[in-house]
């Protein structure tokens, strides 16, 4: 009987025992788990079991297979970070357009004449306003004085503005009311004005070479007028002008962004205020310069066109009249070499050299978009018609302004080795097609001038 006791007493210890072993063996468990949870919070499922498991040994092996899956996943995380980094901007582009479509295809360079300043941007001979083999009809304003024309100009600009519009002694002068009858008869909306209205942004073909000279002006509070002449033999056979906005330019889209081959010149085409001035800024810059090219000079009494005269007014006619010292007083220790290439398929691809004493001080590569819509063969690209790449602000927002990166790669690179042709490439991205395809373009017209200084 007491054998039995003692039995039963022991049977009871052991259970205890059991009980006791169990309750800590879960709760290691559960702690073990709630370290694999923290892990990964998703697996629950692992963690139930483990909670229900009693043998030390299965729990120790699948939570430590459970830490070694976590420990593979932390790990491939690690790797896809790292690979996220490193994927190319041609990778991350393609899910957005594909950068093919943004190539000329089976393009063919045009056949011209390469012998240096062969190629005349006007008619000086003709009576008529010749501008690269185009004639315009300007209404144009003759003396720094205030015509007609140009007061209602201005008061439509005030108007549109929001401010307080024309004076009434201004609006009841018979030749103010004179003159806005005719603008309203001139005034063209619609398609009928998008026709009626023409602007080139094409630079004159050909090799361009000569003595080089450059000047700026700020001017109406933050606005940036920019010249380039070149003088070759006594001859100016060049001249180009551009505008920057500042940076609190109104339509922000163009704050601190060049006017000229932007597409800012349809910006204005869209303003009520071109609907009877019917010409944009790049239509007076244009006209300034065949001016400059017919009488071959810079202090002149310029005319100015109706609807655009005061950055002309304000900006580049003084501009031109102080840089007119310094052109005509000595030669330039700067010399100019361009050149322009125009291919069949719309495009013409354009560099500029700029040497001091022998040495390359500056480059400049563009690619320049056909002025007619129907001219560009590649349908993708004919929404950037009047403008270029390296302008555009719509081509550089599709394509990240790669082309803008790749003009200052290389400029870069050119002044560093002082070659045009003969420098490394590591950092040009061509592994983007249309990049592949500007460097090859560019290598054309680099071969073409490189023995030119």
């Amino acid at each position: 009987m007491k054998k039995e006791k003692n039995l039963l007493m022991l049977f009871l210890l052991l259970m205890v025992f059991s009980l006791k072993l169990n309750a800590d063996t879960t709760t290691n468990i559960d702690a073990k788990a709630g370290a694999t949870a923290k892990v990964d919070t998703k697996d629950e499922a692992t963690k139930k079991v483990d909670t229900k498991v009693n043998a030390s040994n299965k729990i120790e092996t699948k939570v430590g297979n459970t830490k070694r899956e976590n420990a593979k996943t932390i790990s491939k995380k690690k790797v896809d970070a790292v690979a996220g980094a490193t994927v190319s901007q041609i990778d991350k582009w393609e899910t957005l357009i594909n950068l093919n479509d943004y190539v000329f295809k089976n393009k063919k360079a045009e056949k011209i004449n390469y012998t240096p300043n062969y190629y005349k941007y006007i008619d000086k001979d003709s009576n008529e306003i010749v501008i690269n083999g185009r004639v315009y009809d300007y209404d144009a304003s003759a003396g720094a004085s205030r015509t007609v024309a140009d007061l209602i100009n201005h008061s439509q600009s005030i108007k549109y503005d929001g401010k307080n519009g024309v004076s009434k002694d201004l609006e009841m002068d018979p030749k103010v009311k004179e003159a806005m009858e005719l603008a309203k008869k001139k005034t063209k909306k619609g398609q009928e004005k998008i026709d009626a209205m023409y602007w080139s942004v094409q630079p004159p073909k050909g090799i361009i070479v000569g003595d080089y000279y450059s000047g700026q002006k700020v001017f109406d509070g933050g606005y940036e007028a920019y010249a380039e002449v070149v003088v070759n033999n006594g001859e100016i056979v060049h001249i180009e002008l551009n505008e920057r906005p500042p940076l609190t330019y109104y339509a922000s889209e163009w704050a601190g962004e060049t006017k000229r081959r932007s597409g800012y010149g349809f910006f204005q085409a869209k303003s009520p205020r071109t609907d009877y001035t019917l010409v944009t800024l790049i239509n007076g810059m244009s006209y300034l310069e065949w001016q400059v090219l017919k009488n071959q000079k810079l202090d002149f009494e310029y005319k100015t066109l109706f609807g655009s005269s005061n950055s002309a007014r304000n900006g580049f006619i003084p501009l031109l009249k102080e840089m007119s010292k310094e052109v005509q007083g000595k030669t330039s220790n700067k010399r100019y070499v361009g050149i322009t290439q125009p291919y069949d398929s719309g495009i013409s691809t354009r560099l500029e050299v700029i040497y001091e004493n022998g040495k390359i001080v500056d480059l400049k590569y563009d690619e320049i978009f056909a002025d007619d819509k129907k001219d560009i063969k590649n349908k993708t690209l004919q929404e950037f018609y009047r403008q270029s790449k390296l302008e555009s602000i719509e081509y550089n927002r599709i394509t990240n302004k790669s082309f803008r990166t790749f003009v200052n790669t290389l400029r870069r690179e050119v002044l560093r080795s002082q070659s045009l042709t003969d420098f490394p490439t590591d950092a040009i991205k061509l592994d983007m097609p249309h990049i592949k395809e500007a460097y090859e373009n560019y290598l054309f017209v680099a071969e073409k001038i490189k023995d030119i200084k």
